[in-house]
């Protein structure tokens, strides 16, 4: 009796100390998947910081986007305001030449017969914009006593000068011409002042406008970007281990990092992802 007792119990040992050698064997085996395990998971993480780093990076160049367009939006305003204050100083030209000619007119009108004046006024228009080209003012008195006859061209000088006795080329009128004369020429540097402005406006808008394709570029990036990572969030990489032991001697199953992920990341990031050992296949959730 105790014989055969003997022998069931050495019979029991040996089953027993053969399980707990295949549990070892299949610990080991565990351990090392599980190491492969960590380890992708610590490459999974440093990918998944980079990928932060580039969305924070994109969207402050979005910001800088958006505030190239709100630039760009205030320079167009400028540049239309520019535009009317030369509309305006081109109607303001034609008011001074209005007026030039009613000052020729009066002084042709009020003339003595025994005077005789010529006033010569010319004005070119070239691009929308007056631009002056000479003004001549001539009076020709006849010989009598106390009177010489005189001549007195204004060119571009803004000079008047004017011989002759009292009557409608008075010192009032010489003062009005140069006054007028001296309003045209802070006109025309005006003008001159306002063209460069909105040449190098157009400049600006140009370049600000190209700069601004170039960022939209990026945010549409930036949003292929941010597609990807939802479509990564939908996988659902598994980020933990989970075991499945049975005394009876079968197969040991874990859960494996999905390959179906590890080849999307691969084929939207072209890098290199880890893969793990080919002994060890997903258990269905």
């Amino acid at each position: 009796m105790f014989k055969e007792n003997d022998k069931v119990k050495s019979e029991c040992m040996m089953v027993l100390k053969a399980e707990v050698k295949t549990l070892e064997d299949q610990l080991e085996k565990l351990g090392d998947q599980k190491e492969k395990a960590e380890t992708a998971y610590c490459a999974l993480e440093t990918e998944l910081k980079e990928l932060n780093g580039r969305f924070e990076m994109l969207r402050q160049q979005t910001n800088e986007g958006k505030a190239a367009q709100v630039e760009v939006s205030k320079l167009r305003s400028e540049n239309e305001e520019l535009e009317q204050d030369l509309v305006k100083m081109v109607e303001c030209c034609s008011e001074y030449k209005k007026v030039i000619e009613e000052l020729k007119s009066r002084v042709v009108k009020r003339r003595p017969k025994h005077q005789s004046l010529t006033f010569k006024l010319s004005i070119v228009e070239s691009e929308s914009v007056v631009v002056r080209q000479s003004v001549a003012c001539q009076v020709t008195l006849p010989d009598a006593p106390g009177r010489h006859a005189a001549s007195s061209p204004l060119s571009r000088s803004s000079s008047v000068s004017v011989l002759g006795g009292p009557g409608e080329c008075s010192a009032r009128l010489q003062a009005k011409l140069q006054r007028l004369e001296e309003e045209r020429g802070e006109l025309d540097e005006l003008l001159y002042l306002a063209r460069e402005e909105k040449r190098l406006l157009k400049s600006d808008v140009a370049r600000l406008t190209s700069d601004l394709r170039k960022r939209e570029q990026r945010v549409a990036e930036l949003e292929f970007m941010l597609e990807c990572e939802a479509e990564y969030q939908r996988r659902q990489v598994p980020t933990s281990l989970e075991c499945k032991v049975e005394s009876s001697g079968e197969t040991l199953s874990t859960v494996d990092a999905s390959r179906e992920s590890f080849g999307w990341l691969r084929n939207v990031f072209g890098r290199n992802t880890p893969t793990f050992g080919n002994s060890c296949e997903p258990v269905p959730r």
